[in-house]
């Protein structure tokens, strides 16, 4: 199953490029103002309470252009959670612990007005309790003379509403936060790429 998850995803990543000449753009961001907590749907053996205490995100976007500003939003998240846990039977004996996210989006991107945009989509967890979720978000994006775009997107996630697991527990980690990020035309950056004369070797 993990493999065929990483195929599909290897080919969704790879499907502008072989199918097109548009480029589209890549992105880096990271969040603040992160929050999160974990829930869980049916859990008869629980034993412990687990609250969050925040998470570190990393981001890197691609947008693939389609028509009257809509864009397809893809890449992949890097997440790294922290909980604080405490047992039912001696709740101030509590405990931290921290888990690795790796999640990619594959959804819809819309820019509105001058300086508005939306997005949303499916969420692929990878890793801890993968499965598909969803996000959406908005924000404001501001265009430069050089190409540089820069953007706030505060989101919303659900991870793992699907789970790919069967196991009797189900979690749900539910996280919020305000993306900051920049934007550049891979057409742009392509062509700022050095190119050395044909025949020159190492």
């Amino acid at each position: 199953m993990k493999k065929f998850i990483v195929l599909f995803l290897f080919q969704v990543l790879l499907f502008p490029f072989l199918f097109s000449q548009k480029l589209g753009e890549i992105g880096v961001s990271f969040s603040i103002f992160n929050s999160h907590r974990d829930y869980t749907t049916s859990d008869i053996q629980r034993i412990e309470s687990v609250s969050g205490n925040g998470f570190l995100s990393f981001t890197v976007d691609y947008f693939y252009p389609l028509k009257n500003n809509y864009y397809i939003e893809t890449g992949i998240n890097l997440d790294k959670h922290f909980f604080v846990k405490y047992p039912f039977a001696n709740p101030s004996n509590k405990t931290y612990d921290n888990e690795n996210l790796i999640n990619i989006p594959i959804g819809i991107y819309k820019r509105f007005w001058k300086y508005g945009f939306c997005n949303g989509g499916l969420l692929v967890d990878v890793n801890y309790k993968p499965g598909i979720g969803t996000y959406f978000g908005a924000g404001l994006r501001a265009d430069s003379p050089f190409g540089v775009s820069l953007y706030l997107n505060p989101y919303i996630k659900a991870h793992s509403l699907l789970p790919f697991s069967s196991h009797r527990d189900k979690y749900q980690v539910i996280d919020t936060g305000v993306k900051i990020g920049i934007i550049y035309p891979l057409d742009k950056l392509f062509k700022k790429l050095p190119r050395y004369p044909k025949g020159r070797g190492f």
